[in-house]
């Protein structure tokens, strides 16, 4: 019985250790997991169907063309494939697409004005405080102090 050099097990059926066998007849070995590796469906109409972001992700930008609409077949969006600023083939931009609603506009809502000063207020308040603080000064002789000072 011969052995390789590799392992003390005896090669069962393998004249050649150093090959490896070739799978058999009718398995697919491209499949990749989960389809990613399956190619896009391009329709008659010209638009190129890729199955989710990370088909998008994956579809290579064919030979001499910058920048593409990739269709999504999974859901309603689209991606646009091209060159990022570093020369880099990626998604720049997903969307969703579907029928255009135009915003409601927006109603005007009256606001109380009640709760806020003037311009009027504050300036009364200003020279309240001018009026206060010139008496503080003027009846300590100039001296304005701390209400814990003692005036000794």
């Amino acid at each position: 019985m011969p052995y390789n050099n590799y392992n003390s097990y005896p090669n069962q059926g393998v004249t050649n250790p150093r090959v490896i066998p070739s799978p058999a007849p009718g398995v697919n070995v491209n499949a990749g997991w989960g389809g990613y590796n399956q190619a896009p469906q391009q329709s008659s109409d010209g638009k190129v169907y890729v199955s989710g972001r990370a088909g998008a992700d994956a579809y290579p930008l064919p030979m001499g063309v910058n920048y593409m609409i990739l269709w999504d077949t999974e859901s309603r969006r689209f991606y646009e494939k091209g060159y990022d600023n570093n020369g880099i083939p990626r998604v720049l931009t997903d969307n969703d697409y579907g029928p255009h609603v135009e915003p409601e506009p927006v109603q005007s809502q009256s606001v109380d004005m009640s709760a806020y000063a003037t311009k009027d207020d504050i300036q009364k308040m200003r020279n309240d405080f001018d009026r206060i603080l010139s008496e503080l000064a003027v009846g300590n002789g100039g001296r304005i102090v701390r209400m814990n000072e003692s005036n000794g």
